[in-house]
Formats: structure tokens, sequence, C-alpha cells
């Protein structure tokens, strides 16, 4: 069987068509984009309508369409694209997420930045792994999604896959004090985060989202500002390094807490490159105390 015959078997299968009239231009040319077929999961309260890889030269966007048909708005939805060459093998898979918010009932057009460019002469899919919801979080186990998925393009019986739901807890402002202090502790006993703050021991927190007490930490001076106090400290200083606690994710059990570092400076001519950089923290809480699981740094544009 010739590679376009598979690629068209296969869509068939999967209920697109994408006819490829040649294979004879590069595998992924940047500006180029590339279908990727939805793979709908039974009991997940969100589906995928359509999706396209816009390439760029090391990456590509996912442009996808997705139908909220949940009783609830969805604040969050985690996916992950199979890339899968001519004979039907999954190559490598890419993760995204998107924070677009999905009232109940409605289609929304989104994207996501997916890692590297999809292939033009292959085939890629694209499934919903994760949901968060008013009310919860449906989730389905990955490495059961993958065998699937590998059944699906190896044209065996379909496998049916388990959607799990797990209700949001409830986090009080007592909650939100605990791991604020447990990430800044974090922050300031980490060499390579405080490396970014220009005095570990002083700290200064924006005003903005702050809907809680924040609780004194040892050895740490907190400074709540505002925008216009912030701007008077920098134009005293000539720089400030500060941080925005950005509002609490809830997901399940879980709670994503984000810590963004900014920096003020003085209004003084001259080129300013704004330093932009953020920590999510995960953190669950067990027999009573919140801990950190995990936490991802990253600078933003």
């Amino acid at each position: 069987m010739t590679l376009p015959i598979v690629i068209i078997a296969l869509q068939l299968m999967l209920g697109t068509v994408h006819l490829i009239a040649s294979t004879d231009y590069p595998t992924h040319p940047q500006g180029l984009k590339a279908t990727v077929i939805p793979f709908n999961l039974a009991g997940m309260p969100l589906t995928i309508n359509n999706a396209v890889a816009a390439n760029r030269s090391t990456d590509a966007w996912l442009e996808f369409s997705t139908t909220n048909v949940s009783q609830g708005q969805i604040a969050g939805t985690y996916l992950r694209v199979f890339v899968v060459d001519g004979s039907g093998k999954i190559i490598t898979t890419e993760d995204g997420f998107s924070g677009d918010k999905i009232d109940a009932g409605t289609t929304l057009q989104s994207r996501v930045r997916i890692g590297e460019p999809i292939e033009q002469n292959g085939l890629s899919i694209v499934a919903v792994t994760k949901v968060v919801g008013q009310s919860g979080v449906w989730e389905t186990d990955l490495s059961e999604l993958e065998k699937a998925v590998r059944a699906r393009v190896s044209h065996k019986p379909d496998i049916a896959l388990k959607v799990g739901f797990e209700p949001n807890r409830e986090v009080t402002d007592a909650d939100r004090g605990e791991i604020f202090k447990l990430i800044i502790e974090d922050i300031i006993n980490d060499d390579d985060k405080a490396a970014k703050l220009k005095d570990r021991s002083n700290l200064i927190v924006l005003r903005e989202d702050l809907h809680f007490a924040l609780p004194e930490i040892e050895n740490i001076k907190l400074t709540i500002l505002d925008q216009d106090e912030l701007q008077k400290a920098a134009d005293n200083k000539g720089r400030v390094v500060y941080l925005i606690l950005r509002p609490f994710v809830v997901e399940g059990s879980h709670v994503l807490a984000r810590i963004s570092f900014r920096d003020g400076v003085a209004r003084r001519p001259g080129i300013y490159v704004p330093f932009k950089y953020t920590y999510l923290f995960t953190c669950a809480k067990k027999d009573g105390r919140w801990s950190v699981e995990k936490s991802l740094g990253y600078a933003e544009s």
C-alpha cells in the first residue's frame, strides 16, 4: 500500500478525509497547515469539532474548535497531540493547555502552542485528556488513551476508555494564606529561583488580586504596593522587582498557584527590556498540611 493510500484509509476511518496531492515538499514547511483529526472520548464534557496545526520553523500553533456539552462553564482544557506517520506508527506526542473559558452549550475557537511542527505527509490526532470545570475535573489515563489511539490507527477494535471525575475541593482563605507562605518559602530557599529577586529578605507584592490576609513569614519582610506606589518606588530606586500572585486555580484535589516576577523602572529616557518570569506551583493537601508537589518556571514574552 502506498503512502497516500495509507493516509486516506486512516482518515476515512477517523471520519475526515484530507487528500495529499504530492509528498515531494518538505514534511512541515513553515506557514503550511496540517489537518489534525479529533479523537473524542465518551464522558468528556468537551467535544473537539475540528483542528489544524499552523506550522512554524520549530513549533506549531494548534488551532481548534470545541463545544462545551456540560451544564457548567469550562475553565481549562488539556490536550495531547499524537503525531502518526504514514504507516500508522505514533512518532511522538505533544501536550498543550488552553485556559479559554467556555460557557455551557457554546462553541469556541482556540489555539495552543505545541512543541514541534506537524508533518504534512503523516497523520496527527488530538484528544482532550483533562477538563477543568466549575464543579471538578474530568480526566482520562494517558497510557490507556495511547493504547486506544494505536488501536484506532492500526485497524484494531476500539478500546473503551474511562473518564474519571474528581470534584473540586473547597479552598478557604486560610488555605490560600498557607499556600502563599509555602510557595514564598520555596522561592527564597531555592537559589535558582531566589536569584531572580533583588533581595530575598524584602519582597514587594502587588496588591492586585490579593483577597486574603498575607501570613507572616520568618525573616521575610512583605511590602504590599499598588501600581502607583510601585512606580514611585522605581522612580526613587531606579528599579524594583516585585511579585504578582495570580488567582488560584482548583483542579480537583489540587491547587495551581501561579506567581509572576516583574520589574518596574524609573521613568527616564533609554531602552528598557521588561523582566517577566513566572512560576507555576502544583499544591496538594495531605494529612492536614499543604505541600508543593512540583513547580515549573517559564519566561514570558
